[in-house]
């Protein structure tokens, strides 16, 4: 017996151990990268193998249609099933992703397939279909960025004896925390290099446009003053003439 306990004691430190080092890893490569399709790519990656068999990660537009922003599979061959190229509404969806709508609208994971938890829309759950597809758990989760529930991350074991159960959840709700973080960091770039290259857009029309009366002008102010250190006689026709080209524009500037 206390054998037994010691081998349990030394398989939940080992679980603890891997937990950890999952969570450390995923943090790691998440900062690595400002570009959201990359980062969104290694969220689902680093979801295989340890949390899922494959992993998928849909966000929501501005006209609340979704789309598949990253998708990986732990047999490399069965990638392509998980990819899908058109944004679709609620309406549109197929009942399998309707869940995901529900999800955004309750703000909490759902988790299919865990022997016997309660599942909150128990009319997306089809264990048929589930079969079918190999789908032995399943769990989705929503991301939020500032409160708000911009996608959701699902994760499934397939033809495995492991379930989802608390812990599980406990740890993809982790994962998509992180990259809500990833996602806004993401934006927060973003925005930032728009703004600088709008900035600089901007100073250098206003530079050009500043800089190009400035210079005849300033040519002919160095050879009237050329003119006048020397001595000579100058038209005061020519002088009358120099202010009233230049004077509208001198004005123009302010004082």
């Amino acid at each position: 017996s206390l054998s037994r306990n010691e081998q349990e004691v030394k398989a939940r430190a080992a679980a603890e151990v891997r937990r950890l080092e999952f969570i450390s890893r995923t943090a790691e490569d998440l900062a690595q990268s400002l570009d959201l399709d990359t980062v969104l790519n290694k969220v689902v990656e680093a979801a295989v193998p340890y949390l899922a068999d494959w992993a998928v990660i849909d966000l929501f537009g501005p006209d609340d249609r979704i789309h598949r922003a990253a998708a990986f599979h732990l047999d490399p061959e069965k990638a392509k099933l998980l990819e899908r190229n058109e944004d679709l509404s609620e309406a549109e969806a197929p009942v399998q992703l309707k869940v995901l709508f529900e999800v955004r609208r309750a703000r909490t994971s759902v988790v299919f397939g865990d022997d016997g938890t309660s599942r909150p829309f128990p009319e997306f759950y089809d264990p048929e279909r589930m079969a079918k597809l190999g789908i032995r758990s399943a769990i989705c989760v929503p991301i939020f960025v500032r409160q708000t529930v911009v996608g959701v991350l699902t994760g499934a074991v397939v033809n495995s004896d492991r379930v989802y159960g608390r812990k599980e959840q406990i740890l993809a709700e982790d994962l998509a925390r992180r990259a809500g973080y990833a996602i806004e960091n993401s934006r927060l770039f973003q925005e930032a290099k728009l703004a600088v290259q709008t900035r600089d857009d901007f100073l250098s029309i206003a530079s050009h446009e500043l800089r190009t009366p400035l210079t005849p002008l300033r040519m002919q102010l160095q050879m009237l003053g050329r003119t006048l250190q020397s001595r000579q006689p100058v038209d005061p026709a020519r002088i009358e003439n120099f202010i009233a080209k230049h004077l509208p524009y001198l004005g123009s500037l302010g004082p």
